[in-house]
């Protein structure tokens, strides 16, 4: 593959989709010094596969469904290769052979630089979507009912020193010289097919 160098430095591919094809497009660049940056819309790489078990109790069918985990910890540890994880595309320009991507994440709902920790928005959450664990409140984005669109923000009303902001976004930049879409598949509804 033959990419435009930016500034003198290695290219950047952008690889779309954290799943088994992006992690393995990932890692691969990187053993061959390619700087990478991985971007997936959920909140943790692994895709559909997450969704599966391994197939063997005591001994190994060969089923490759932990080939994501080991391509994960590959990725994770790589330094040539950034995760940015829980992103949206808004906009993606091409000028003169390079690729820019204009991202959108949700901000961290707690700002732990001003959260006291006292854990009143932990008591105050009806679905337990805060969780109060080794000194630092967290937030299950899919477990809380305001970010699902229902009526709540206890935790909000609640924090005696206004370190929770539950829709606050965070907008980003990244420049590639390449791309690869490595989105996914949808299951296939084998009911449906006549025969």
């Amino acid at each position: 593959m033959r990419l435009a160098k930016g500034g003198g430095g290695i290219a950047k591919v952008v690889v779309l989709g954290g799943g088994p094809a992006g992690l393995a497009c990932a890692a691969e660049l990187a053993e061959r010094g390619v700087s990478v940056a991985l971007l997936e819309k959920r909140e943790a790489l692994g895709g559909r596969v997450q969704d599966l078990a391994c197939k063997g109790a005591v001994h190994c069918r060969q089923c490759d469904v932990c080939r994501v985990h080991r391509l994960r910890s590959q990725v994770l540890s790589s330094e040539l290769v950034s995760v940015h994880t829980n992103v949206e595309l808004e906009q993606l320009e091409r000028n003169n052979g390079r690729y820019r991507f204009d991202l959108v994440r949700p901000k961290d709902a707690i700002d732990l630089g001003r959260c006291s920790r006292c854990g009143k928005c932990v008591e105050a959450c009806p679905t337990g979507a805060m969780t109060k664990a080794a000194g630092k409140i967290r937030l299950d984005r899919g477990a809380c009912r305001s970010i699902q669109g229902l009526e709540c923000e206890r935790c909000v009303s609640v924090c005696p020193v206004g370190a929770i902001d539950l829709f606050g976004e965070e907008h980003l930049s990244i420049n590639g010289s390449a791309v690869i879409v490595a989105t996914g598949s949808l299951e296939f509804p084998a009911s449906e097919e006549k025969r």
